[in-house]
């Protein structure tokens, strides 16, 4: 028993390129734009800038803000404690935080810029608001 396969017609083939002919230039404007998979700012440096808005936000909370682990946010905490970025102080049952403004960026390219620096930027982008844009 053998199955025929009916043979694509000109006017069908042509019909497709046209089609996809089309879709590729409709298809780029029709296309939402979403936000870069990608961010400028380390997690030490996102934490940091957590802090900064609220020094006695719980670690669950920053976790959830910068998009890692409660686990990851707790190491980063514990490392910039130990290097004197920040301090931790117990009030009842949770932590408050204070920053060490003056400590510098641990960065080569960053120079002797230090984290009041990089407050400071992320203040400016909260206070100019989307008409600076």
């Amino acid at each position: 028993m053998t199955t025929e396969r009916a043979t694509p017609t000109p006017t069908s083939v042509g019909m497709r390129r046209a089609i996809v002919r089309r879709s590729r230039h409709i298809i780029p404007h029709m296309v939402t734009r979403t936000e870069p998979s990608w961010g400028f700012l380390t997690n030490h440096a996102q934490v940091l800038v957590c802090l900064a808005q609220d020094p006695g936000l719980r670690l669950r909370d920053i976790a959830e803000r910068v998009h890692i682990t409660e686990r990851a946010v707790h190491r980063i905490v514990t490392e910039l404690d130990a290097a004197g970025c920040i301090t931790r102080e117990r009030m009842g049952r949770r932590n408050h935080y204070t920053i060490n403004t003056q400590f510098p960026i641990p960065d080569p390219i960053a120079g002797e810029q230090n984290v009041r620096a990089l407050l400071t930027i992320r203040e400016d982008e909260r206070t100019s608001g989307p008409q600076a844009r």
